[in-house]
C-alpha cells in the first residue's frame, strides 16, 4: 500500500483530517510572529528528540509557515505538527542518505531506527510508524525508483526540507535527488 504524503511529509489521509479539524476551527490563518507562542529548542515537547534538529526546525520558515495555519490557540495541535515536522527532518535526511547509498552501491542500505519524542503529542507515533513503515516497504522493494519518486514528488518531505541542515537557501532533498 502506497501513502501519498503532504508537504510536511504527514500522510495526506492525517493531513486532510488535520486541515478538516483547523478549517472547521478557524477562518483565518495566525498573523503569530515567530517564536510568540512557541516552544523553544528545550521545551518538553521535544525531549528524546535531538536539540540540534529541533533548533533548525524552529528556525525554519517553511515549518513556521505550517504552524500559522493552526490558531495560535490550538496549542496541542501545533506542538504535534512541531514535533511531527523534527521526526520527518530526520526521517527525510535519513532517507536521502539511503538513497544516495543505494543509487552508489546498487544496494539499499538499511533505514536507522526512528527515534520518537518522549512525551509524544496524540497521533504523532501512529503518523510515524505509519510513514515509517512506509518507507521501509519502499527500501524492502528493491525499486530505487519508489524511493526517488517519493522524495522528488510535490506531496513529499524532499521539496521542502533543506539538504544541508540549517541551510533553507541551499538545495532540498529533491533537488539533490533530482540532480543525483
Amino acid at each position: 500500500m502506497r501513502f501519498r504524503l503532504s508537504r510536511t511529509g504527514i500522510p495526506l489521509a492525517a493531513s486532510a483530517i488535520l486541515v478538516m479539524g483547523v478549517m472547521a476551527t478557524v477562518a483565518a490563518t495566525s498573523p503569530d510572529a515567530p517564536n510568540a507562542s512557541w516552544p523553544s529548542a528545550d521545551s518538553p515537547i521535544f525531549l528524546g528528540l535531538s536539540t540540534e534538529v529541533v533548533s533548525e526546525v524552529l528556525a525554519n520558515p517553511k515549518a513556521q509557515d505550517n504552524i500559522r495555519i493552526l490558531p495560535s490557540d490550538a496549542t496541542a495541535q501545533r506542538e504535534a505538527l512541531w514535533q511531527g515536522m523534527v521526526l520527518n527532518f530526520v526521517q527525510c535526511r535519513a532517507l536521502l542518505g539511503v538513497y544516495e547509498t543505494w543509487q552508489s552501491t546498487g544496494k539499499a542500505p538499511g533505514l536507522a531506527a526512528q527515534i520518537l519524542p518522549t512525551r509524544p503529542q496524540e497521533g504523532v507515533v501512529r503518523d510515524a510508524q505509519v510513514v515509517d513503515q512506509f518507507y521501509r516497504a519502499e527500501i524492502a522493494s528493491g525499486d530505487i525508483s519508489r524511493l526517488r519518486s517519493d522524495l522528488t514528488n510535490e506531496s513529499g518531505c524532499g521539496v521542502w526540507i533543506p539538504s544541508k541542515p540549517g541551510d533553507t537557501t541551499g538545495p532540498t532533498i529533491a533537488d539533490v535527488v533530482a540532480a543525483g
